[in-house]
């Protein structure tokens, strides 16, 4: 999901190499911090040569993969945000909310008022919500404008990839895989996507093909 490299955003990095550690400084701030203490260097090559190994011992432990650039992701989402792949996919996801449990990115709650037996005294309660829950859509009048599994689905998914980007120009999903391990039917992000993927590819190719 373009997350292995961290981006510009820090006071320092530390990148565990074994018997050391490689240093990279982000801010001024980050510069302060170290000053006065003894036992840094500039990387010399052997150290850059260090880095490289202890970072692809680390790509090979990533399982989920997309087979298309990461950048693609919200058009491919938007073209296919009809397929029949949704309806696929809701007819075994059992709405549990599991992987927004699990999720990083994920924060939605819900609201509501609860009265005392005197109807004097009450209190806001705040309480996590999750997308994939049935009444998570309903709003006033009992309208549920995600009513079924495949609708709830699609939204997380478009959330993920398309509509937190085009808000803010970074995904919302960080490719951690928590949900691809905790959800009992096996639903995955990277797999959902990649057999998006793959179904446009055919219809691109079908639409090539003479009549």
């Amino acid at each position: 999901m373009g997350t292995l490299s961290v981006p510009e955003q820090f006071d320092i990095h530390l990148t565990d190499l074994g018997d050391r550690y490689a240093v990279d400084i982000g801010s001024e701030r980050g510069e302060a911090l170290i000053g006065g203490f003894t036992g840094f260097w500039e990387p010399r090559d052997a150290d850059y040569q260090r880095i490289n190994e202890v970072m692809a011992e680390k790509w090979k432990h990533f399982e989920y993969r997309l087979n298309f650039d990461v950048t693609e992701l919200p058009d491919l989402l938007a073209a296919t945000a009809k397929t029949t792949v949704w309806d696929e996919l809701g007819d075994i996801c059992l709405a549990c909310g599991q992987c927004t449990k699990v999720c990083p990115t994920c924060y939605c709650f819900d609201v509501t008022d609860e009265v005392d037996l005197t109807l004097t005294n009450g209190k806001r309660v705040r309480a996590w919500d999750s997308c994939l829950i049935e009444k998570f859509a309903v709003v006033a009048g009992g309208h549920n404008f995600r009513s079924s599994r495949a609708r709830r689905l699609r939204h997380r998914f478009m959330r993920k990839g398309k509509y937190q980007y085009e808000a803010y120009g970074l995904m919302g999903c960080v490719g951690c895989g928590r949900c691809a391990q905790s959800c009992p039917v096996h639903i995955t992000p990277v797999d959902t996507f990649n057999r998006l993927h793959a179904q446009r590819i055919k219809a691109e190719i079908a639409a090539q093909v003479p009549g």
